[in-house]
């Protein structure tokens, strides 16, 4: 299983992907857009095995002008 937490505070959602414990680009501080269905638990928000896009990479430094 691979756990993220997007946001903070009030406006934080666990992401869970059940049966992976890696996924190549996700990792602390990269920006991450999730899309899939939404469930409270406890209190909390919980999104399981949602579709993804990766952001740009914070750690490549600005793209390069065309």
């Amino acid at each position: 299983m691979l756990r993220a937490e997007l946001g903070g505070g009030a406006d934080q959602i666990t992401i869970i992907w059940l049966g992976r414990t890696r996924i190549t680009g996700i990792e602390p501080g990269r920006v991450l857009a999730v899309e899939g269905t939404l469930s409270q638990q406890g209190g909390r928000w919980i999104m399981y095995n949602p579709r993804y896009d990766l952001g740009a990479d914070p750690a490549a430094g600005p793209s390069p002008r065309p």
